[in-house]
């Protein structure tokens, strides 16, 4: 068999790195957030260059201009089409998924955002939808990945590659579906999808199989540079004929993955995902048995020429919806080198998570246990486990459709919050698996000598805090890069936004520390992004979601009033410093007890099932330095500044 490749696109990426601990012989502040509801919408109006800072001004963009919708609904009996347009549009017509098309304008997001809001409105849905940013990631030629949701279920993603929209929109609550597809250079159509893409009928064909070794222990092949686990697409010509558009996929669940990874707590160093390239597998003709055809798969000759060509970790094939009821398959869960291949049906990868869910299954992550579901496929191994989040109505990544609730671009971790719920805890830790393999995973095979996606974000490492008070006028950020790419000397540009997307503001900066000021104008959720260039023109960016919070007593330095004021709050943090333990008196039913390093970063995390007057923590284990406790309920957020002697 022939396989065609075809030069790409990018990972979107993101990363965490934490900050050093400091010396014990900082102060000791504690400061207490309220939540408050009121909601603020800002947009940039003007940059006032001083000295050696910039100034931000934010006025209500209801002061400016009315946002605009996403879609722009064109009359299609208007519409000349090319022969080319007719026979992409006959193809997506044809899917038994589809059913209803319009032809649309996409609206550049930058247009249609209010802050970290989009509201839309869709065709056939009575008023508009709105949902609340939850990743954005952009980069300064423009393109951008942007996901978010509501508080009934519904969510959004959408991105932009070039001049390319891609994107698709749930509403579980309805029962409906939409998908952003392209026909031709700047001719978008929005398809609403057949409800079997929600209601459950589709799933995941991987079976469960007993833990072992395998679990915390993969063949090693060496080192290759980092926790970049690069990721083959190849394509049927089934795929072809359904209308989604492999180039346009591929990449999308590369964001996708990056996304989910860095909502769900793990950092750039911990994991990322780049796309290693995309080609047709010629003469691959699905057989309509996914177990049989993923078994041909790993034992294709040119599937395993074009993996060591592209130096790819992973291989996935999009196929057709061949195998419905049944959309993917994971040749095996905690895959081995020559078994790290998996199936998705290109429709569901396109819209339901279902490439990234069986690439889970690769690295480790598991289905739901069976006693939280049990549908054909639960898995009572490990706890490395899909997970219903609270009462939200959304599950994490591995869950399977069949159990109900929208997936969302979660991965199970009991230190991660997904709309005030926990999205794991101690039987449910997907995350905890991938961070484990990433590093063996993203070894199966050597780095190319050359890469062919052209952006290398996965190596660009943003590092500073993640929310701010009110008061605090400014704050550093950092940014550093893999020698593994980037040669020296490099060019820093940085980059302030209310929304993530656009506008950019310059703060000035040209090195790799940036002071951000102004912080007291800028909105409540604002974005950092900073971009590294080498001499060979290799480009990288990171960005950073930093939110602002109510501190009692002021921000800035004035840290004594905090303390003051803390000092007649019921919960009380002794001794501090400490040696091995800290006491907590007065904690709460339903309290979260969070310890964090000064970048925010969770180190552990402890839920409490019953009031206790006195909780009693053993950090015996915990290096020497500045740590934060955060105590959470329903009611505040209480964060103290402790030091471990």
């Amino acid at each position: 068999m022939a396989l065609t490749l075809r030069g790409l696109t990018w990972p979107a990426k993101r990363g965490h790195v934490a900050h050093a601990h400091d010396g014990c012989n900082q102060k000791t502040n504690t400061l207490t957030i309220k939540f408050f509801d009121m909601k603020h919408t800002f947009q940039f109006i003007s940059v006032i260059l001083a000295a050696c800072f910039l100034n931000f001004t934010f006025l209500p963009v209801s002061v400016l201009k009315a946002q605009a919708m996403l879609f722009e609904m064109l009359n299609s009996s208007s519409l000349t089409l090319t022969s080319d347009e007719t026979a992409k549009l006959a193809q997506i017509q044809s899917n038994t998924l589809t059913e209803t098309i319009w032809h649309v304008n996409v609206n550049p997001l930058s247009n249609t955002l209010d802050a970290s809001n989009l509201t839309t409105t869709l065709p056939g849905v009575s008023g508009s939808q709105t949902f609340t940013a939850d990743y954005v990631f952009s980069r300064p030629n423009g393109d951008y990945y942007w996901s978010g949701a509501n508080l009934s279920g519904g969510q959004i993603r959408i991105g932009k590659t070039g001049s390319d929209y891609f994107g698709n929109i749930s509403i579980p609550s309805l029962d409906v579906y939409y998908g952003i597809q392209k026909i031709s250079e700047g001719r978008y159509v929005l398809v609403k999808y057949h409800e079997n893409i929600l209601n459950g009928a589709a799933d995941c064909g991987t079976p469960p199989m007993a833990n072992g070794e395998e679990d915390t222990v993969v063949e090693d092949r060496g080192s290759c540079g980092g926790n970049v686990i690069r990721v083959l697409f190849l394509f049927t010509s089934g795929a072809v004929m359904t209308g989604f558009d492999p180039y346009v996929v591929a990449p999308a669940v590369i964001n996708e993955l990056n996304a989910s990874t860095v909502a769900s707590g793990l950092s750039n160093g911990d994991i990322s995902f780049a796309l290693a390239n995309i080609g047709q597998l010629n003469g691959f003709v699905e057989s309509g048995v996914i177990a049989t055809d993923l078994t041909n798969l790993v034992g294709n000759a040119s599937a395993q020429s074009s993996r060591e060509y592209s130096k790819a970790d992973i291989v996935v094939l999009l196929t057709a919806n061949s195998y419905f009821p049944v959309v993917g398959r994971a040749q095996e869960i905690s895959a081995s080198n020559d078994n790290a291949y998996c199936i998705a049906a290109i429709p569901f990868a396109a819209t339901a998570f279902t490439a990234t869910h069986e690439i889970g299954h690769l690295i480790g992550a598991r289905h739901q246990w069976c006693a939280a579901c049990a549908a054909v496929g639960c898995d009572d191994n490990t706890n490395h486990h899909g997970f219903p989040i609270g009462a939200t109505g959304f599950r994490t990544i591995m869950m399977q459709q069949v159990c109900a609730g929208g997936r969302v671009g979660r991965w199970s971790n009991p230190d991660n919050m997904f709309m005030g719920a926990a999205t794991g805890d101690n039987d449910n830790n997907n995350a905890s698996i991938l961070r484990s393999r990433a590093d063996n995973v993203a070894c199966f095979l050597p780095e190319p000598s050359l890469p062919i996606y052209p952006y290398f974000d996965n190596w660009v490492y943003l590092s500073g805090p993640y929310w701010v008070c009110d008061g605090d006028d400014s704050q550093i950020y950092s940014v550093s890069f893999s020698p593994l790419w980037f040669t020296p000397p490099v060019a820093y540009s940085w980059g302030v936004s209310g929304n993530g997307i656009s506008p950019w503001i310059d703060p000035g900066c040209n090195t790799s520390q940036c002071t951000i000021t102004g912080i007291d104008n800028l909105p409540d959720v604002f974005y950092v992004r900073a971009t590294v260039t080498d001499v060979n023109r290799r480009s990288g960016t990171d960005v950073f979601k930093i939110k602002k919070v109510q501190c009692l007593g002021g921000g800035g330095d004035d840290r004594g009033i905090v303390t003051s004021i803390l000092a007649h709050s019921k919960n009380t943090v002794y001794p501090n410093p400490f040696a091995d333990r800290i006491t907590i008196k007065q904690v709460e039913k339903g309290s979260w007890l969070s310890l964090t390093d000064l970048s925010g970063r969770v180190i552990s995390r402890q839920h409490q099932s019953a009031d206790i007057p006195e909780f009693l923590w053993d950090l015996e284990g915990l290096g020497t330095g500045l740590y934060f406790l955060v105590i959470e309920n329903n009611n505040s957020v209480q964060r103290f500044k402790i030091c471990k002697q």
